[in-house]
């Protein structure tokens, strides 16, 4: 697409990353509802919600996000309020139904575990604590994710995610050759 074409659409680069970015996080939120809505529990939401970011995950490049955050605060703020917001309160609905339906710890606190998981996900990004050349940053989300479910999962979830795989069994499709 040549620059003439591209701006008679948007206004400008920023506009263009900004209603990537809308368009990218509108459909992020409908892949999630769906996979809550065909989800035999919450467990099984887990690591379908896994899965799907693992596909994310593995054609990521992480300088994108670094680059969103510095040259566009704007676009990096929707994708922040996002998370913040939306995905905070699709981890808060997981973790009350699994309390509820007996797979999680009774004892959680659904909103404080929720603050704890969004604050993490920066973690994943950050290359001074995971550079790029030591860690896959599939295998930093992998091992977050079995950390995160086994320290929430009751012993009858813990058997439903062993007898199901693990969250290792999610990412078996992206493994390095």
């Amino acid at each position: 697409v040549s620059k003439k074409t591209l701006y008679k659409h948007f206004r400008n680069k920023g506009d263009l990353v900004q209603q990537c970015m809308q368009r990218h996080v509108s459909e992020e939120k409908c892949a999630l509802e769906s996979i809550k809505g065909e989800s035999e529990n919450a467990i099984d939401a887990l690591l379908r919600t896994n899965a799907h970011i693992a596909r994310q995950l593995a054609t990521l490049n992480p300088a994108v996000l670094h680059d969103t955050q510095k040259y566009y605060p704007q676009t990096w703020a929707l994708f922040d309020g996002y998370k913040h917001e939306y995905i905070y309160r699709h981890v808060v609905e997981n973790l009350k139904r699994g309390m509820d339906e007996g797979l999680y710890r009774a004892d959680l606190d659904p909103d404080v575990i929720g603050r704890i998981y969004i604050v993490r996900i920066d973690l994943f990004f950050d290359t001074k604590l995971f550079p790029p050349d030591r860690y896959r940053i599939l295998n930093v989300h992998s091992q977050f994710m079995d950390y995160h479910v086994r320290g929430i999962a009751s012993p009858q979830g813990v058997a439903y995610l062993e007898a199901n795989g693990g969250m290792k069994a999610v990412l078996e499709d992206f493994r390095e050759p």
